[in-house]
């Protein structure tokens, strides 16, 4: 369960749960029985339809690898779906650097790509970074209320061989939508 000290009837403790994920360049969310490109002009009535209820949202690695066209399709999907009492939790990377500088802070040098980094960058397009600036341009205050959010540190799987997962900068929000 989602919830705020300051909006406590907000809370969403019995609705759907919903996930978004990247698939090679596009967003993908899935409840329990439908899945639907998430950037698709139709996609939150389809996931509405098929969960009935307003719903909790988790996003993880979505938002940094969708254009700007990308990324508003696809918070208009996700307004569709949390309606009134759902909820958007969403956790992205935010590394401020340059593509050359990620790639180095997982692992790879001039001579060696993890095969872990290897495989996620064959499979998906370049990464950008998502953070408070960038919510402010798809989540407008009009439309979304921030609960909470900051900075985060997301952890991925192992890359460099020492059982230690790398750790990315990373921005998470909560967020509600404005009805």
């Amino acid at each position: 369960m989602i919830s705020s000290p300051a909006s406590p009837s907000r809370t969403c403790p019995t609705s759907p749960v919903v996930s978004c994920e990247s698939r090679s360049a596009n967003a993908v969310c899935s409840s329990s029985s439908a899945t639907a490109s998430a950037t698709a002009a139709d996609a939150g009535e389809k996931i509405r339809a098929d969960i009935g209820a307003d719903a909790n949202v988790f996003v993880r690695g979505v938002l940094h690898i969708l254009d700007p066209a990308g990324r508003v399709a696809f918070a208009r999907t996700l307004h569709q779906v949390v309606g009134v009492r759902g909820r958007v939790f969403l956790a992205e990377t935010n590394f401020r650097g340059s593509a050359l500088g990620y790639l180095e802070h997982l692992g790879a040098t001039a001579r060696h790509i993890p095969a872990p980094l290897e495989r996620a960058i064959a499979d998906l397009p370049r990464p950008g970074h998502f953070g408070g600036p960038e919510r402010v341009n798809v989540f407008p205050a009009s439309e979304w209320v921030v609960v909470a959010d900051g900075p985060a540190d997301i952890e991925t799987i192992p890359l460099r061989g020492t059982g230690e997962p790398e750790h990315i900068p990373g921005y998470y929000a909560v967020m509600a939508a404005r009805q």
